[in-house]
């Protein structure tokens, strides 16, 4: 449970550094909602915090990923190397 939760809160603050908020909140009042939102849900979902690691993964592509400029991060993470990708390797 505390790994989850732990898991979701990185994943969000991580996404206040690429991701522009699409409803006008300012990113630390964004990241807040989220956060509380996410946590609220594991707190009241059981299976969630039996282990069950598809509602996890279905919880967070609902709350959390929508937050997330994957693309962006990719590219962020992978430096020069992204040039030299192929398109199916940047998909």
């Amino acid at each position: 449970m505390k790994f989850l939760v732990a898991l979701v809160a990185s994943l969000i603050f991580s996404a206040a550094a690429v991701a522009l908020p699409a409803n006008g909140l300012a990113p630390d009042a964004l990241i807040k909602s989220i956060s509380s939102e996410v946590i609220d849900i594991v707190k009241a979902d059981k299976e969630i915090q039996s282990g069950n690691a598809k509602k996890a993964a279905e919880l967070v592509d609902k709350k959390v990923a929508p937050h997330f400029d994957f693309m962006r991060m990719t590219r962020l993470a992978l430096g020069r190397e992204w040039r030299q990708a192929n398109a199916d390797q940047q998909k």
